[in-house]
Order: structure tokens, then sequence, then C-alpha cells
């Protein structure tokens, strides 16, 4: 659950013109699937979930040691966070390693981070095929969004 938080985050909210906010799950899934179908047959596997996450890791991993500290992620996923400090940049990354640490060494192995990827695959895999259809990844869109409303009226 938690580690579909980082999954969520990812959620793509447009605005209209009167800045009502706009959320259209079949159109998420037609942006995701773009994205990771790279065989382009119409359903993404594990293989290329992973590919995708994989790809990020190396970017990530400017150092080349196999591990994602917590500067190299903030420098890679708060790079255009102009707003934010250095500081609060590290204490942010440092939060998402804390969630995904498994072995509580302050950095993230390649393992550690495709494993949210490998969760969301199987989340999402409402049929549990090892394939995730347009119309699975829609439906994981909309459960994603009821969640997110109902922790947002709980608070």
């Amino acid at each position: 659950m938690i580690r579909s938080v980082f999954f969520t985050s990812l959620l793509f909210i447009s605005f209209s013109a009167n800045a009502a906010p706009v959320f259209d799950p079949a159109k998420n899934a037609d942006m995701q699937m773009k994205g990771l179908d790279a065989n382009n047959n119409r359903v993404a596997e594990l293989r290329e979930y992973l590919h995708v996450s994989e790809r990020v890791f190396v970017r990530m991993d400017v150092n080349s040691d196999y591990a994602i500290s917590p500067k190299e992620l903030a420098n890679f996923r708060f790079r255009r966070a102009a707003k934010l400090s250095d500081q609060q940049k590290i204490r942010l990354a440092n939060n998402i390693i804390n969630l995904m640490d498994k072995d509580n060494n302050h950095s993230l192995s390649k393992e550690e981070y495709l494993q949210p990827a490998r969760d969301e695959f199987h989340n999402t895999d409402g049929n549990h095929d090892m394939k995730v259809t347009r119309a699975e990844m829609t439906a994981n869109w909309k459960r994603k969004m009821a969640e997110l409303k109902a922790k947002l009226e709980e608070e």
C-alpha cells in the first residue's frame, strides 16, 4: 500500500480553463500503456514494467555504484523543484528511501527500487494472467483515485 503511494504520485491531473481539476482514468491508462508497451502488443508485461524502472534506476545512479543515495534521488526526482531548498529535497528523498529500503542501509539497491514496479504490476493485473490490459489499467486508476479521495475525506 505504501509503495503504491510512490506510483500514485504519478497521477496526471489536468486542469480545464476554469482551473477545475479533471481526472480521466482512461486517458491516464492510454498514456501509461504508451510508455510501457514496448512491443506494441496492446498489453503491458512485467518485463516491460521493470524495463522502464531499470532505465530510470540507471539514470539516477550517477556514480554507478548500483545503489541510489538520497542525494542521487533528490537530484533526479526534484531537479525542477526550484522552490525547494537542497535540504528539503534531501529530506523528501530520505522519506522515499525509508519507505522502500528493506535492508536499512539508507540507499536503494536495484531490487529495492524495482519492487514497487513489481507490486504495481501485480496490483493492476486484475485477472492475474501476467498481462496488463488497458481496461485493467483504467480500473486501477479508478481504484487509486477512489482511495485518494477517501483518504482526503478522512483528513
